[in-house]
């Protein structure tokens, strides 16, 4: 969206900004406040050493923002159709943003939510190839530092999560020992002056994920209904026409859902019977699943297809492709139990490294497969 390139660290001077730019300026500074790691992923780089806070009473602060924010989209006076269109999706991000806090709260009920902007932002600033590793670091040690007192929030916000998001919570904390790892040799390679801070701040961090692990395991109790991580059609459908841009409800979905299900079902049936005739599917596919999987294989057939594609496209001049690479990688452990099978993460809009990411969750003998929530 064009409004998103209203800040930036590239913006050039320009002419003063319009009511329309004013406002989608004030949204992102908004919005790189209240969540400094999706700043990072973005490429703007001010608050790389700080952490989101989503406290009770923050919270609070953070929605009467946003909502004053949405009664000013609302109110601004937009006669040129092609800044309508931009007023209108900026209003939908702001009100879905809104709306999920509000009616879905994963902060207070999702464990996984504060664990992967924990990770996230360690894991956007040890993958960053722009900038010095010096600017690098100080933003990891600055995030190892505010760890304690975000997993200390954590602690005393959670309340009631769905037994599915307080299970991938504990398989997501099994990465934070190798993260918190990276994180610090990253620090001593990049400023080694902040060796003797860091080896006091990692203490205390490797306490708080130690500590939190405790509450996970133990204190912080299940909702009673198995289902209650479910949001309901009506928050479903919003979601689907304000944040997706579908005309599509839930019910027109659902009906999609099961065709693709019956299609893929018979297509499996097919295979197997080539395969071994006399053998259901369902039990060739667990007869393969325990001999481990295609393993170190998975990734380079990934990379394979995906340079296929690309000579697909470029011969018959289908699309654009824009400029930058796309790396085809292993999943990180922390994300593993978010993504059962591969996702994308574009390069941020205002990097200047333009290197996309294809992760590809390769399978591991014995381990169950992924939930693949997103909270």
């Amino acid at each position: 969206m064009a409004w998103q390139n209203i800040l930036g660290p590239s913006r050039t001077p320009r002419a003063p900004l319009s009511a329309t730019e004013e406002l989608f300026r004030s949204y992102l500074d908004l919005r790189w406040h209240f969540d400094p790691p999706a700043a990072s992923a973005a490429g703007v780089t001010g608050a790389d050493d700080r952490l989101g806070d989503f406290t009770a009473d923050t919270m609070r602060a953070h929605l009467a923002a946003f909502r004053s924010l949405a009664g000013a989209i609302e109110q601004l006076e937009v006669e040129d159709p092609p800044e309508e269109i931009e007023r209108t999706a900026l209003l939908d991000e702001v009100r879905i943003t809104i709306a999920r806090f509000e009616r879905e709260r994963p902060h207070v009920h999702d464990p996984g939510f504060w664990l992967a902007h924990l990770f996230t932002g360690y894991h956007t600033l040890l993958r960053r190839r722009y900038g010095t590793a010096a600017e690098r670091a100080r933003g990891l040690f600055g995030r190892i530092r505010a760890t304690p007192e975000f997993l200390k929030g954590a602690r005393e916000t959670l309340r009631d999560p769905p037994r599915v998001f307080l299970e991938t919570a504990r398989k997501m904390l099994e990465a934070a020992p190798g993260l918190l790892a990276e994180a610090a040799a990253a620090v001593r390679a990049g400023a080694p002056e902040l060796a003797e801070p860091l080896d006091a701040a990692m203490a205390e961090a490797s306490a708080a994920v130690a500590r939190f692990g405790v509450a996970l395991r133990s204190e912080l109790a299940a909702h009673h209904d198995d289902l209650s991580f479910a949001i309901g059609e009506e928050q479903f459908n919003r979601r689907l026409h304000h944040e997706h841009a579908l005309q599509a409800g839930a019910p027109e979905l659902y009906r999609y859902g099961l065709r693709l299900v019956e299609e893929t079902a018979a297509e499996l049936e097919a295979l197997a019977r080539r395969i071994a005739p006399t053998v259901p599917w369902r039990t060739l596919v667990e007869r393969l699943r325990s001999r481990g999987g295609p393993g170190s294989g998975l990734l380079p057939a990934f990379r394979d297809a995906v340079e296929r594609a690309r000579s697909f496209l470029l011969a018959r001049d289908l699309v654009t492709i824009p400029e930058g690479d796309l790396e085809v990688v292993e999943t990180p452990d922390f994300l593993r139990p978010l993504l059962p099978f591969a996702a994308y993460d574009p390069p941020g809009p205002y990097a200047p490294e333009r290197t996309g990411t294809l992760y590809v969750t390769t399978p591991r003998p014995g381990e169950e497969p992924a939930h693949g929530h997103h909270g």
